[in-house]
């Protein structure tokens, strides 16, 4: 902190005993201890309340940039939303002009090759010329 030798102690010392006198230099020096304590104290103090303050706004870059973050998530999903309820109200809009349509899928169960006897719905006859009436 201070850089003072040995040689300036003993100067200081010298000189307070002269200024002093023998009767009040030791109350001076509780006193000079008093205060470099109550120095040392608040500097203490002061350098935790700035680290405590310097951890505060570091905290508060962080949560700026997790927010600014989350709003471009919310900006995203608010767009995705948005285009989901343009298709749908495209799909209803298509689904109001549509013409219903049946179809009716017949299968066999199993390949033709392999039946015994041709596939023929059950309201389908065979004539003995060999054409399939209804």
């Amino acid at each position: 902190m201070l850089n003072v030798g040995m040689s300036e102690l003993l100067l200081f010392a010298v000189v307070a005993l002269i200024v002093l006198g023998p009767e009040q230099l030791p109350q001076a020096l509780r006193n000079i201890i008093k205060f470099y304590r109550k120095l040392k104290k608040i500097t203490h103090q002061l350098h935790a309340e700035i680290e405590k303050e310097l951890q505060i706004s570091e905290l508060q870059a962080l949560m700026k940039h997790e927010l600014a973050e989350i709003q471009a998530k919310e900006q995203q999903m608010q767009q995705q939303l948005d285009q989901l309820h343009q298709e749908i109200a495209d799909f209803h809009r298509l689904e109001k002009h549509a013409k219903p349509v049946h179809y009716l899928v017949m299968m066999p169960l199993a390949p033709h090759h392999l039946l015994k006897t041709p596939y023929l719905p059950i309201n389908h006859r065979k004539r003995s010329d060999g054409i399939t009436s209804v």
